[in-house]
């Protein structure tokens, strides 16, 4: 079962998903990542970077190979103890953003056909991140954010929005639970009771 928990940045959306996780399972696996690149782990000092297990939960990162650890976990799990854990992407959209922050770095100067080059590429790679959470069986919840509207002049910030704005409306047509933050506040807008309406 796929679950999404959305809003704007500093909403409190990590914070209700631990504690969705803490009431849904007996066991945690988060997949974390720093909000921003070059920051600390997602809500948590530097933990991101490694392993931590802390009893029944465990930490990894959530970096290049995140699709490749969603596919590993569900392949590895034993089906009776996966039906009392719950499994964490901590975020998608902090995922995407370090994705961008690591291409972009590779070379200062940019073209046309570079831009498009590295875009194909991180295309890519979202869609081997959301095929994962979209395959995944099991209990899976999924962090990100809204995508504010504005005036972009970026090319990459342009990208980056209209990706994960596509990336969050796949995920949340195929979710069984959806919950958006507002200062904390949590309201619940797709579950198996309530449809969400277009």
């Amino acid at each position: 079962m796929l679950w999404i928990v959305t809003g704007g940045i500093g909403s409190g959306k990590s914070a209700f998903a631990e504690a969705w996780a803490a009431a849904h399972g007996r066991e945690a696996i988060k997949l974390a990542c720093p909000p921003w690149p070059g920051a600390c782990g997602a809500g948590e000092e530097g933990e991101a970077a490694g392993s931590a297990n802390r009893g029944r939960r465990t930490l990894l990162p959530a970096d290049r190979a995140l699709a490749e650890r969603l596919n590993r976990i569900n392949l590895l799990s034993n089906p009776f103890r996966a039906s009392d854990r719950v499994v964490i992407v901590d975020s998608l959209s902090g995922w995407l953003r370090q994705a961008v922050e690591e291409i972009r770095s590779v070379s200062p100067e940019e073209t046309e056909e570079t831009f498009r080059l590295r875009t194909a590429k991180l295309e890519a790679a979202l869609r081997e991140v959301v095929g994962a959470l979209l395959g995944f069986e099991g209990r899976l919840l999924v962090v990100t954010e809204d995508t504010p509207g504005g005036l972009a002049r970026d090319p990459w910030e342009r990208w980056y929005l209209r990706e994960l704005s596509g990336a969050n409306r796949r995920l949340s047509d195929a979710c069984d639970g959806l919950h958006h933050l507002v200062a904390g506040v949590a309201t619940e807008l797709k579950s198996p009771r309530k449809k969400l309406k277009n």
